[in-house]
Formats: structure tokens, C-alpha cells, sequence
């Protein structure tokens, strides 16, 4: 078929109308209205008639092609694009007039590769790239960008190695697949040297298993801020640097680094928001476990209330529900009092730190929501407000099934649509808001009344167990009543609780540490009940203190100013070695008082123990002794002596039912 110039007497007519046609494309159209007008008229010399009969288009749909600033639909342009290929024009015009219809800006892929479509032909590009033209418009939309080595890949399987485009649309493809990472990863709010980094990551295709081993081999520790590297939140440049010296050159890599100090570096330096509630949980005296009690969260899949509170400050996104991060902020900054403005603010700014953060892993992890519903989806994850609980509230058309749809952008949505959903997410958080703080109220009073309790135990095993309630635990009690003298402490948690329990009795001075560490008070009471304990523990625990009352009065009246035998022996008796005395304490205990060991230093030991005792109990000790260990004698000849009932106080070494034996009433000298 001949494509020349018309002649006949009508000719000079229609060359005047083409051309008038391809003037006006120039002076008011578009640069594609433009080049089509060209292309028919002064490539092809057709005019419009015989140019839609021999492309198979309506001749109305060509002429606004000509003079509309609207690109024609894809199944159109394919359709002209291979009509011009059939006549044989230049790869370059092809190529120039599929840019122009796919509308590729150099900055985003997915129209790259609809440009390339049209440049091989659909058809062509349908079965050597293996994808439709549906994929291909999703992939238009895609808000993160197909794989570089990926896209090249495409691109050298539906053009052939000899196609004078090959070469050309891979270096194009590499320019406008970095424009498209760079403004998505842009959109995270993440520092421009973050996004520098993160889009050499990508551009190297480094997978997050050999981003860890790298920066693992450089000596970066998990807690230095992998996880957060990945998430696009700020870490310190010795965390980066292991990565960025692979992917830069020197030059590059001191240029980046001088960014990073300046822009990255200084966020580093904020409180998370874990470190704000731990700041305002120290404030007001609060608890992992108070909180959750204030919330109701109740033991989940066997993990305890508090740890999963914890695990919320962590950031487990599946823990908001149960805990959620606002009514936290609420709780820690007010301390369970009605927020006044100022607090409202400083709660909403504490957790709008952990709400930036989840929005940066939203924004970059899979599957990725629109940026027009991220706003809602975080709303309701700070509030704790599940999708069933929106859909309740907020009533027809929306379910929870809608309202996830939505999320993911499956469902189109208005604004107005998306504010009445918020706003009915902050209802719902502040009806739940309002009790939580009703219960803190009501826990840190109850709170106030126990500590009240707890400042006056009566008994030693209390003043253990109130101890440890106030440390936070028997492991902290451990840790606070530590002493570079192993003796004067207990030695781990478990000997605490048993001391709790009554299963051990420490001596006093251990005793005094462990209220001295929980700032409670040594009462005269405490004091009372562990003279009769401490005895009835020697005689229950100990066989040698067992037979006589003699050795548990020596051991007591030890224990009552020593942590020890060994501290009393090298404060009170530095002229005895220390075995001598343990052995004479045994020996009277298993009833072996007449023996030569015994009797000669027995002396020595009362007159150097009885030294400072209050006088009542010097004076029961000493009639003790007189009769032999013989306790109702003792006390006999103690009231006949003074003139005065033996009391409890007075009568060490005894243990509780030795005194009621006796006749012995209660009372401390």
C-alpha cells in the first residue's frame, strides 16, 4: 500500500486542513498531541479518514488524540504504536510516543514498564514477561517499587539484545526505579541519610538476615538497634556505619556520615516512649502489674498481666489491644487523677512517640497500608479499640470485616468517612480511659492503706514479706540488702522468701538490714517475736541447741547484736580462736556442760556477752546458769531475787513453749 502524498483537484484542500491540523497541535497542544499530528500527517502523509480505516480506530477518537491534552487508554495507544511499527518508523519515535502515552515522568516503575508494553507491543510484552495487563496496572500503583534486578531483568526478556532501545531503557529503568524508592521511602518521615542508606539496601538487594550478619561481624549488638535500623527509626552512626562502608565509597560514605551526626544522631537522643512511662511509672510508684490491674488485662495464652504490659512498651503491636499505649501514657502521667489540659497534652505527646514509630514499620513492612488510612488504623491501635468494638459503636454500613477492608485500602472510603471512624476510636477510648483512671484511684488507695500496714509489721516473717512487697520482689530485696560481707546478708531470693515464710530466722542485724533496705522500721514487736523465734528456730533446725537452754541463750544473745558467730568472735573474743567458741555453744547444747573445755572458758563467755544486755535479761542469764539450765528454777529464783514476775522479754534463749510451761506471761523487760 503507498502512503505518498494525495494529488488531484481536491488535494490542495486537504493538505491545507492537515497542516492547519499539525499548526494548531503545535502552537496549543500537548508535546503527545504534537507528535501524533506529525506522525500521521508528515510521517505517514495520511489524513484522518484513511489513517482510522488502516489503525482500526473511529476517526473522532484519532482527531482528539490530535488536539486533547488527555492520553488515550492503553488498548488504544497499542493499537496505534503497532500500526506505526508495521510502517516501518524509528524505534526512537516508537519509544518517544509510548513515554508520552504511559506517561512516564522518569519516577515511578510501574508506568515505566506500561511505556514498555507499548514499545514491544502488548501482546509481545503478555508473553515474554508473563504478565497481564491487570498486573501490570496494579503494578502502576504499587507504592513501592518492583526489584532493579528484577525490572532489568524483564526489560532483557522482551527486547531483543540486537534492539537499539535495550541498552538505553536499562539505564532509564535504573534512574526511575531509584526516583521511585527514594520519594517511597521519603513518605516514612524517616531523615533524608536514613533514606540515602535504606535506598542503597535496596538497590544492592541486601536482605535483612545479611544485614544482621554484617553488622553482627562488626561487633553491633542486637540491643544497639538492628531491629530499629530496619523499622527506619533513628540509631547512632557506630550502628550504621558497618553497612554503610560496604555500600559507598570513601568519599561518599564521609559525606553521609557528616549528614548523619547532624540529622540522625540528635533524634537518638529522645525518649522512647518505654523510657517516658518508665519515667512517669517512677514517678507515682507504679507497676507493670498496677497497670494492668488499672486496664483489666487478665493472664493471656499463659503470659501474666504484667508481661504483657511489658511487652507493649517493647512495641508487640498485638499487645495494644490489651494494653493500650494512650490510656498507658493517660495512667503514667497522671497518676490516676482526671488529666488536667497541660498533663492531656504531655500524655498525647508521649504517645505520638511510640505512634511515629509504629507508623514508620506500618508504612515499610507488608502487606502496606494507603497513607490516607494509616492515620486511622494507628488511632485505633494507640486506643486499643479492635475492629468488632468500631463496628458496634459506630453502626451501619460499616462492620469489622468493612473496617479492615478499608484499612487496607481494599475498600474506597471518603475523608468524612475515615474522620467519623476516629472519631467514634476516641469515644471508645475515652469511656475505657475514664475507668482505668477510676481504678488506678482505687488500687493507689488501697496502695497507701498497705504501705501503712507494711511500716508496722509485728513479726519477723511480715517484716520480710512487706520488705519484699515494697522492693518490687524477693530477687530486688536481694539486690538491695547486698553488702560486700556475704555474711551481713541474705544470700538470694530464696532465702528471703523462706525467711517470709518463717522457714529461716536470720539474726537481728540481718533482720534490721533487710527493714533498713525497705526503709521500715525495727519495731519493738519485730523485736519481741524474733527473741522467741530465733530460739525455737535454733531448737527446731539445729540438733546441738536442742537439750539445753544454756547454748540457745549464748547463741541468741549473739545473734541479737552479731551477724554472726565469727563477727562476735572477732569483735568480742580476738584472743579465742573462733572454733573454741562454736565448740562450747554445741557442746552445752547436746547437754555437755561439766566438760573441762567447757566449764574453763564458760566464764570468759558470760562475763564478756552479759556486758551490754538490758539488766533483766543479764540477771535471768546469770540464774540460768546458777541452776544448771533449769528453766522453771531460773525463774523461780528470779522473781524471789527481784521481786518481779520474769517476763518474755527478760528471759532469752526460751523458746515460746518452754515459757508457757513454765507460766511465763508475755511482756519485754
Amino acid at each position: 500500500m503507498s502512503l505518498s502524498q494525495p494529488v488531484g483537484p481536491n488535494a490542495r484542500s486537504a493538505v491545507a486542513a492537515n497542516q492547519a491540523i499539525v499548526a494548531a497541535a503545535r502552537e496549543r497542544g500537548s508535546a503527545l498531541n504534537v507528535l501524533m499530528a506529525e506522525t500521521r500527517w508528515e510521517g505517514l502523509q495520511l489524513n484522518v479518514k484513511e489513517y482510522s480505516r488502516l489503525v482500526g480506530l473511529d476517526a473522532g477518537t484519532l482527531q482528539r488524540l490530535e488536539r486533547s491534552p488527555t492520553p488515550p487508554d492503553i488498548e488504544t495507544a497499542d493499537r496505534i504504536l503497532s500500526f506505526w511499527r508495521s510502517q516501518g518508523l524509528p524505534p526512537l519515535t516508537i519509544d518517544r510516543a509510548a513515554r508520552l502515552c504511559a506517561q512516564d515522568n522518569g519516577r515511578n516503575v510501574g508506568q515505566f514498564f506500561r511505556r514498555l508494553a507499548l514499545v514491544v507491543g502488548m501482546s509481545n510484552f503478555e508473553r515474554d514477561a508473563e504478565m497481564g495487563r491487570r498486573n501490570l496496572t496494579k503494578l502502576v500503583h504499587r507504592p513501592c517499587p518492583y526489584g532493579l534486578s528484577r525490572g532489568q531483568g524483564l526489560i532483557r526478556k522482551v527486547l531483543p539484545v540486537d534492539s537499539p532501545l535495550r541498552e538505553q531503557l536499562l539505564q532509564e529503568y535504573t534512574l526511575t526505579w531509584r526516583n521511585h524508592m527514594k520519594g517511597f521511602l521519603t513518605q516514612t518521615g524517616a531523615p533524608a541519610p536514613m533514606v540515602q542508606l535504606h535506598l542503597a539496601v535496596r538497590e544492592h538487594e541486601l536482605s535483612q538476615v545479611r544485614i544482621k550478619g554484617i553488622l553482627v561481624t562488626a561487633g553491633v549488638r542486637a540491643r544497639d538497634g538492628i531491629t530499629r535500623l530496619f523499622h527506619f527509626q533513628p540509631v547512632p552512626w557506630v550502628v550504621a556505619e558497618p553497612l554503610a562502608a560496604i555500600l559507598f565509597p570513601p568519599n561518599e560514605l564521609s559525606a553521609l556520615k557528616s549528614r548523619w551526626m547532624a540529622e540522625v544522631e540528635p533524634q537518638t537522643q529522645r525518649k522512647s516512649f518505654a523510657q517516658g512511662v518508665r519515667q512517669g511509672k517512677e514517678t507515682f510508684g507504679l507497676s507493670n502489674a498496677i497497670i494492668a490491674e488499672a486496664l483489666g488485662v487478665r493472664k493471656t495464652w499463659g503470659i501474666s498481666p504484667a508481661e504483657q504490659v511489658n511487652r507493649m512498651l517493647r512495641g508487640y503491636a498485638e499487645m495494644f489491644y490489651i494494653a493500650p499505649p494512650a490510656l498507658v501514657a493517660f495512667l503514667v502521667t497522671t497518676g490516676g487523677k482526671p488529666p488536667t489540659r497541660l498533663q492531656s497534652l504531655q500524655a498525647i505527646s508521649l504517645a505520638q512517640r511510640l505512634y511515629k514509630d509504629r507508623a514508620l514499620v506500618l508504612a515499610s513492612a507488608k502487606p502496606r497500608l494507603p497513607r490516607e488510612t494509616i492515620a486511622l488504623r494507628l488511632t485505633r491501635e494507640s486506643w486499643g479499640v479492635s475492629a468488632e468494638q468500631l463496628a458496634v459503636k459506630i453502626g451501619a454500613p460499616f462492620t469489622a470485616l468493612s473496617i479492615e477492608a478499608l484499612e487496607r485500602g481494599k475498600l474506597r472510603s471518603t475523608r468524612t468517612d475515615r474522620d467519623n471512624l476516629r472519631a467514634a476510636v476516641f469515644e471508645i477510648g475515652q469511656a475505657r480511659l475514664d475507668v482505668a483512671l477510676q481504678n488506678l484511684r482505687a488500687i493507689r488507695r488501697r496502695a497507701t492503706t498497705e504501705t501503712r500496714r507494711q511500716l508496722d509489721p509485728k513479726t519477723a516473717a511480715n517484716l520480710a514479706r512487706f520488705a519484699a512487697a515494697r522492693a518490687g520482689g524477693f530477687q530486688k530485696l536481694s539486690l538491695r540488702t547486698r553488702n560486700d560481707d556475704r555474711s551481713m546478708r541474705p544470700s538470694d531470693e530464696v532465702t528471703l522468701s523462706k525467711i517470709a515464710k518463717g522457714e529461716i530466722v536470720p539474726s537481728l542485724p540481718v533482720l534490721a538490714r533487710i527493714a533498713h533496705a525497705t526503709d521500715i522500721s525495727l519495731s519493738p514487736h519485730v523485736r519481741a517475736d524474733w527473741q522467741l523465734q530465733f530460739p525455737a528456730y535454733l531448737h527446731r533446725t539445729i540438733p546441738q541447741f536442742a537439750t539445753d537452754i544454756r547454748s540457745r541463750a549464748l547463741r541468741t544473745l549473739i545473734a541479737q547484736r552479731y551477724p554472726s558467730v565469727r563477727h562476735c568472735a572477732r569483735d568480742l573474743f580476738s584472743d579465742l580462736p573462733e572454733r573454741q567458741i562454736t565448740h562450747v555453744l554445741r557442746a552445752l547444747g547436746r547437754g555437755k556442760a561439766n566438760i573441762p573445755s567447757v566449764s574453763h572458758i564458760m566464764p570468759i563467755l558470760l562475763e564478756r556477752l552479759l556486758l551490754d544486755v538490758p539488766e533483766g535479761q543479764r540477771r535471768f542469764v546469770d540464774q540460768l546458769f546458777e541452776r544448771g539450765g533449769d528453766l522453771a528454777l531460773a525463774r523461780e529464783h528470779f522473781e524471789q531475787a527481784h521481786g518481779a514476775q520474769l517476763l518474755a522479754g527478760d528471759a532469752i534463749g526460751a523458746t515460746q513453749a518452754e515459757l508457757r510451761d513454765v507460766g511465763v506471761r508475755a511482756g519485754s523487760s
